[in-house]
């Protein structure tokens, strides 16, 4: 049921961003769509098509997901092979259009899609496509060792993306006080000479 549901949510998402877009492509720039539609092009790199439209392609991508695991359900190893090739076809996107504003951004978001690829490889690899296999259990090992450098990668990103905000408010909060703090001193300054 909860499939049905995101089979049928996505593709109206995917719509109606793309039209929103579409729509306001010559004021992406602007406060006013930033303030009303920012989400859609959050640290996206608007100069090249990829990087505007990023959000609206990876939406794509998960609804071909959704549809590929739901209504291809009994057929896993072409499951896998779609999954595998979207996964090429969407790092070749991000090396042609670098989606994203930062390198750091970029160079994270290749690398975890690039690990996507390895583990989807993986699974093919432990399936029966390939018959008998001597190293399934080094195999699934490597599949985990994967997936948790996955995690450290997203959890080490986080704690970075964390750090550095806490670290720009409490500059910014400082010199809000330097500010105050001066402003006071020329009054005072100003009470004295009178």
């Amino acid at each position: 049921m909860f499939c049905l549901l995101i089979s049928i949510v996505l593709p109206l998402a995917f719509l109606a961003s793309i039209r929103i877009l579409k729509a306001n492509i010559k004021r992406l720039k602007t406060k006013v769509f930033k303030r009303k539609y920012g989400n859609l092009t959050d640290d996206m790199n608007i100069k090249t098509k990829i990087g505007t439209y990023w959000n609206m392609i990876i939406l794509g991508r998960w609804l071909i997901t959704n549809l590929v695991i739901v209504f291809v359900r009994d057929y896993f190893v072409f499951q896998i092979w779609v999954l595998l090739l979207m996964s090429i076809l969407s790092q070749g996107l991000m090396i042609l259009g670098r989606p994203r504003d930062s390198w750091r951004d970029n160079a994270i978001d290749f690398f975890i899609e690039f690990c996507v690829s390895l583990y989807l490889y993986g699974l093919l690899v432990l399936s029966d496509f390939w018959g008998h296999n001597d190293y399934r259990e080094e195999e699934g090992w490597i599949l985990v060792i994967i997936v948790l450098t996955v995690i450290l990668i997203n959890f080490l990103n986080l704690a970075y993306s964390t750090i550095t905000k806490i670290c720009k408010f409490i500059k910014k909060r400082v010199n809000k006080c330097k500010k105050a703090k001066k402003e006071e001193e020329i009054k005072e300054e100003k009470t004295n000479e009178k």
